[in-house]
């Protein structure tokens, strides 16, 4: 559910699976939206190698094709 310009910033396919392949789980709290276009939520990271971090994500979305898409995050 990204978009193209948020699927190249991400490095592309593998890079991308790559990345979540390292992830053993992801928790989400605090989520709140400005609709339609942003969501905020503190996601925390639980790698397979035993690390765990916590960060604060700001999500923009664009609508594609009548379906929002996550355009990209800061």
């Amino acid at each position: 559910m990204l978009t193209p310009h948020f699927q190249q910033a991400a490095g592309g396919r593998e890079t991308y699976d790559r990345y979540w392949n390292s992830v053993a789980r992801v928790d989400v709290s605090g989520a709140t939206g400005q609709a339609p276009h942003a969501a905020f939520a503190t996601l925390t990271y639980h790698y397979k190698n035993g690390r765990v971090v916590t960060d604060s994500t700001q999500f923009r979305f664009l609508r594609q094709g009548g379906v929002l898409k996550i355009d990209g995050e800061s």
